[in-house]
């Protein structure tokens, strides 16, 4: 993409495309991942929350 007007030719369209299908299992298992951390970083805050409510209550 060398070209002054920032277009791509179709081989390097097709690339990129073929480049981005290759890619698309790891994303996939990169986000699976990532959701799971964020789900349980979310538990633990809100038993962390709860957990202190609790405390208030019986004071």
């Amino acid at each position: 993409m060398d070209k002054p007007n920032g277009k791509l030719t179709p081989i390097e369209r097709q690339m990129l495309i073929d480049d981005f299908i290759e890619r698309i299992p790891f994303q996939i298992k990169l986000y699976a991942e990532s959701s799971k951390l964020f789900k349980a970083r979310f538990v633990m805050h809100w038993l962390q929350l709860v957990s202190q409510r609790i405390r208030l209550w019986r004071l």
